[in-house]
């Protein structure tokens, strides 16, 4: 009588008599053999049964995998690898994930490559605990990095781990159950209206005057106003499109898609940044013509370049930036300040906040609202004033 094949994800459960662990050996499927047959051995079956070996310290452990086992094949979401180590895993999560962009990419591997892999890489990814990352977060904090780099390491990990869980290489997110790590929010000062322009005269005469003029006006970020082209202004209509961001990667500036899809917007420009534009086409045909063969731009159609045609540096822009504000004694600002500055500008004088979020091209009104939480209980007090005077009888 032929004996009868174990069904997948049967298995029966034994004790060890080597080390008095619990064992169970499960079939997890039948495929070809990977080993080739021994000498003499004319032909091998199509199939082998292919199994994996379950262990715990007690039965009632190894019965716990073995029904996470059966769960798992149930969906075809197969049995995680046990050897697999964090290393191996996030170096194959990185590689195969080709949805990132060039920047994206480059942080997430730096992240990978110096805190994930030297704090988790050796521990199994089966076997990786809540514990085991809550203790890497506190490590890279003691090494000397902000909490911001920690909450990275931490998002980094989650969405590798997301895409395992799907995969069934994991039977839980342990990013997601470790604790969060505390971030302290930027606050974003106000400037009043007179504080702007000692801004602007501080920069008067200099060759940035005209980009921290249009980023002020159109809340643009450093990125987009570098990364601007003529082809995508439109000075007639008082429009400018913005479609890139220019980004420097391995020493190489490139222009790349803007941060999110709602990043690429289309801009109706107040007329101050219209002058700045206008003024900034005139000083570019001088510099043309002063460089004369010398004027060889390796980013064609760039609004904003250096004497020769050469695309700007963000760190350049902004070391000129601070040393105008500290000539002018003025307290230091970040350049990305300008944007917020055009928001709260914005939202101080009443424009609602979806139309500040498609100014500032970003993804939803809440992240618009939480950007700018400092400064809605003034909002609010000024939306109280003004609808009391709607209220108020005459006379």
């Amino acid at each position: 009588m032929t004996k009868a094949r174990r069904g997948v994800g049967e298995g029966a459960i034994y004790r060890r008599k080597a080390d008095g662990r619990w064992a169970c050996s499960v079939t997890t499927g039948y495929g070809p053999r990977k080993r080739a047959p021994r000498p003499g051995v004319e032909s091998a079956p199509a199939n082998v049964r292919l199994r994996t070996v379950i262990y715990g310290d007690t039965r009632k452990e190894v019965e716990r995998k073995l029904q996470a086992l059966r769960n798992n094949l149930d969906k075809g979401l197969g049995h995680p690898d046990g050897r697999t180590t964090v290393a191996a895993f996030l170096d194959g999560w990185l590689e195969r994930k080709h949805d990132l962009k060039p920047a994206t990419r480059l942080r997430y591997s730096g992240l990978i490559q110096h805190q994930l892999i030297p704090h988790l890489g050796h521990i199994r990814l089966a076997k990786l605990t809540p514990e085991d990352v809550d203790t890497m977060l506190a490590a890279v904090q003691r090494e000397g990095r902000s909490p911001r780099t920690a909450y990275h390491c931490r998002a980094v990990l989650r969405t590798a781990l997301y895409a395992a869980l799907k995969r069934g290489q994991v039977g839980r997110n342990v990013a997601a159950l470790a604790e969060p790590v505390k971030v302290t929010k930027p606050s974003h000062t106000l400037l009043t209206v007179e504080e702007i322009h000692r801004v602007l005269d501080a920069v008067a005469g200099t060759d940035i005057a005209n980009m921290v003029a249009l980023s002020l006006n159109s809340g643009m970020r450093m990125g987009e106003v570098l990364g601007l082209r003529w082809a995508d202004v439109s000075l007639d209509t008082d429009q400018l499109t913005v479609s890139h961001a220019l980004q420097r990667l391995n020493r190489q500036n490139r222009l790349v898609e803007p941060k999110s899809a709602t990043s690429k917007r289309t801009l109706t420009l107040p007329g101050a940044a219209i002058e700045a534009l206008r003024a900034e086409r005139q000083s570019q045909v001088e510099h043309q013509l002063a460089a004369g063969p010398r004027w060889q731009p390796t980013i064609e159609g760039l609004v904003f370049t250096d004497p020769l045609g050469a695309p700007l540096e963000g760190t350049t822009v902004l070391f000129r930036f601070q040393r105008a504000l500290r000539a002018a004694g003025i307290p230091r600002l970040r350049f990305h300040h300008l944007r917020h500055l055009h928001a709260m500008l914005l939202l101080r004088n009443g424009v609602d906040i979806a139309v500040v979020r498609d100014v500032l091209g970003h993804s939803s009104i809440s992240l618009t609202a939480d950007t700018y939480a400092g400064i809605m209980p003034a909002l609010k007090r000024d939306a109280a004033e003004r609808f009391g005077k709607l209220l108020q009888r005459p006379g």
